[in-house]
């Protein structure tokens, strides 16, 4: 049998060799937790900069596309397809877009790009239309992820 000595040496040395494999772990643990904030801040930047390039490429797409796009409260049916015309193939130069859509002050969809003739549908409950309304100066409005009714 050991001597009562060596078996409190064994559990001293036991005990500090689990403390120091817990502070190392610890250690780890916490660089992990640095090393995925940095890459998720790193993620951040390089999406919040591709979003603003895909925005850019969108608009410069379209040129002054808006300009000619009148806010009336209908189209006509040979301006309705025009439009619709129009923004399909401008989706072939943007992969990123799904879709373009006009809508006019009272909320109506009146043009787009994945029907024709389109249906005459309401977007007042939508978060991004109602928003747009509020601030007509504004250009970007990222919210919700909502069902699309088209």
């Amino acid at each position: 049998m050991l001597p009562r000595k060596f078996w409190i040496i064994s559990c001293v040395l036991s005990i500090l060799i689990a403390l120091i494999v817990a502070i190392e772990i610890k250690f780890s643990y916490d660089r992990m937790i640095a090393s995925g904030q940095a890459q998720t801040q790193l993620l951040t930047k390089s999406f919040q900069e591709r979003v603003v390039r895909i925005f850019d490429a969108t608009e410069d797409s379209l040129g002054d596309l808006s300009s000619e796009i009148s806010q009336d409260f209908q189209v006509s049916q040979e301006k309705e397809k025009q439009y619709h015309l129009l923004f399909r193939s401008k989706l072939t130069q943007l992969p990123f877009v799904s879709a373009f859509y006009v809508v006019n002050r009272r909320s109506l969809m009146i043009a787009n790009s994945s029907e024709y003739p389109t249906r005459s549908m309401s977007l007042a409950e939508r978060p991004h239309i109602r928003f747009h309304f509020e601030n007509p100066e504004s250009t970007v409005f990222i919210g919700e992820i909502s069902k699309s009714a088209v």
